[in-house]
């Protein structure tokens, strides 16, 4: 009975979870598993794959014929992803839903040799989508005993093994609101690697895995957001969240997520060097420097808020004190503390 739920669970969640990964990564120079891992790309039979189609993903012009004509083509193509199928089967933690969505959406490049919008390109997703959901159906033995091989062949060595960490996009604008996919390789095997993400003090979920965290291979949601540090005159420096990415028996990574920060371009008229004792009107305007438009921020004299940016006010020196120095700290912190004149010395 619970094996049959777990094939409906599976089946609903096959239908989906090939649209939810994104483009992988999965180098071709990788290291194959020394396991023997059978039946890897067992899926449905040529003459079930048209009413295996139109059952579960709606795929009602889906011709037998076509099928019969390219299917001995097309199982030789896929091969390649076979065998990184049963490798990523054979990778310890890696689950099989894991992998089938890893190699099983590069799969479906092999419909790249028909031209684009023709009927053969249609033909051939149908049928390769089709085929990978047969797959995804019945990986679970193979899974199992992939990994069973993979516990029992595991290196005497208990030191942690390392990954090798890219991103996608490599860098973000500072009102970046999008989506993150890092992709997580074995630096020997050079396998992908199912690995936990988490940001920071934040909070993400997301709709692209089962349990809605953040992992390695899958895109998931998030916003630009800085955190003030103080650096070494005192003032705050706004960066980017650290990121970190944790996996049983590998290193933790723990990276800053590259968004661009930048400084705003500040000048004061009456420049310092032109302020008298007693009241001075004076502006202090502040820029994004790649977009030119005003930033929002605050004045300070000292420790004291007295004027908004962009905006003249009034500045009284008095005689006989030193001129505190004068800062812009932005309003939103989206922009670094910025020194327009250091304290009068």
């Amino acid at each position: 009975m619970l094996r049959q739920i777990a094939f409906l669970f599976l089946l609903l969640v096959s239908i989906t979870s090939l649209r939810a990964a994104s483009p992988q990564v999965f180098p071709d120079d990788y290291k194959p598993t020394t396991c023997v891992v059978n039946d890897v790309c067992a899926s449905f039979q040529r003459s079930e794959i048209a009413g295996a189609g139109a059952r579960m993903q709606s795929y009602t012009m889906l011709r037998q014929k076509w099928i019969t004509e390219h299917w001995d083509q097309l199982t030789t193509d896929i091969k390649p992803y076979c065998a990184k199928l049963a490798t990523c089967y054979a990778t310890a933690g890696n689950t099989s839903m894991f992998c089938n969505d890893v190699v099983l959406t590069m799969m479906m490049s092999v419909c790249d040799q028909y031209p684009a919008k023709s009927d053969d390109r249609d033909q051939c997703f149908m049928l390769m989508r089709t085929y990978a959901t047969g797959v995804d159906l019945k990986a679970w033995k193979t899974w199992e005993e992939a990994q069973a091989c993979a516990k029992a062949n595991a290196p005497a060595s208990s030191a942690p093994r390392t990954l090798e960490i890219s991103m996608k996009p490599a860098t973000m604008p500072p009102d970046f609101d999008g989506k993150i996919t890092i992709y997580a390789l074995d630096k020997e095997t050079r396998v992908p690697i199912k690995a936990s993400i988490t940001v920071a003090d934040e909070t993400i979920y997301t709709k692209e895995t089962p349990d809605g965290q953040p992992t390695t291979s899958y895109p998931f949601p998030w916003k630009a957001s800085f955190r003030r540090v103080v650096n070494a005159d005192g003032h705050h420096d706004l960066v980017p969240p650290m990121l970190t990415i944790k996996k049983d028996g590998y290193e933790t990574i723990t990276l800053r997520i590259p968004v661009e920060t930048r400084k705003m371009v500040v000048s004061m008229s009456p420049s310092v060097e032109q302020l008298k004792r007693g009241k001075n009107m004076v502006t202090i305007t502040a820029h994004d420097p790649v977009t030119q438009q005003p930033v929002d921020g605050r004045v300070m004299i000292g420790q004291l808020d007295a004027a908004e940016a962009n905006q003249p006010f009034e500045l009284e020196l008095k005689r006989g004190e030193k001129r505190p120095e004068i800062w812009v700290r932005s309003s939103f912190e989206r922009y670094s503390d910025i020194v327009v004149a250091p304290a009068e010395r």
